[in-house]
């Protein structure tokens, strides 16, 4: 906090029309970013107990934020306590994913049985029962997704797919890319195209997760095999 307030006074000078709110959200932002740094040295160290605490302090200022749960999961890992690890994991996954799964984009597959199914499935991978009725950086991948979406804003939505596509093709991991063009689908009105691209968007996201070598002490669990196994189910439905 001792280094947020100077930062937080220069960005009143910079920003001199911010409401307080808008202050409070960077200030945070900003110490959210702090302690991030602070956990992944502590946790390079190897001191997985003092990087949790750090990691949960981030998490208290910013529950929304998946990378942060995701790392909580990664030091209880290490800390050999596998039901919290797994019970942060499904969070992580929940927070990164229902938002995508959610969008208003996608709201022409709402009705398609095979996307409620991906619904009620994803449901039980982040840890809700199964009903019985997934970027940044300047690479050229990231730069292409950003002018795609810009596109897509105006609603040229060809070329905005375009940007998409080649993004993608660049970059595989690029989940974001790939959620896009699943939407641009949905849009336009190719539900198979839609459904398939929403199917690889989870499976960048969730195969991100699940292969992390922090998760190696948990790997044989039979409830992170469960976990992978309907993760599994999503991008491979007849398997």
């Amino acid at each position: 906090m001792r280094r947020s307030i100077p930062i937080t006074l220069a960005l009143t000078a910079l920003l001199p029309a911010a409401g307080c709110s808008e202050l409070e959200e960077l200030e945070s932002s900003v110490e959210v970013g702090e302690l991030d740094e602070r956990a992944e040295a502590e946790f390079k160290d190897g001191d997985y107990q003092a990087a949790l605490e750090s990691w949960q302090a981030a998490f208290e200022l910013e529950p929304d934020n998946d990378e942060t749960a995701y790392d909580i999961s990664r030091a209880y890992a290490m800390l050999d306590d596998g039901e919290a690890a797994l019970e942060w994991l499904q969070r992580s996954i929940k927070l990164s994913l229902q938002p995508r799964l959610d969008s208003k984009d996608l709201r022409n597959l709402r009705d398609d049985e095979d996307y409620q199914e991906l619904h009620q499935v994803l449901s039980y991978a982040w840890g809700d029962p199964l009903p019985t009725t997934n970027m940044g950086g300047d690479t050229e991948s990231a730069v292409l997704t950003s002018e795609g979406f810009d596109l897509y804003l105006k609603g040229e939505y060809e070329a905005a797919l375009e940007k998409f596509e080649r993004a993608y093709r660049l970059d595989q991991t690029n989940y974001t890319a790939a959620f896009d063009i699943a939407c641009v689908h949905s849009l336009t009105g190719q539900t198979e195209e839609a459904l398939k691209w929403l199917r690889t968007t989870l499976k960048t996201v969730i195969m991100r997760y699940l292969e992390d070598h922090d998760f190696d002490n948990i790997r044989q669990t039979p409830e992170f095999q469960r976990i992978r196994t309907v993760a599994e189910k999503i991008w491979n439905p007849t398997g």
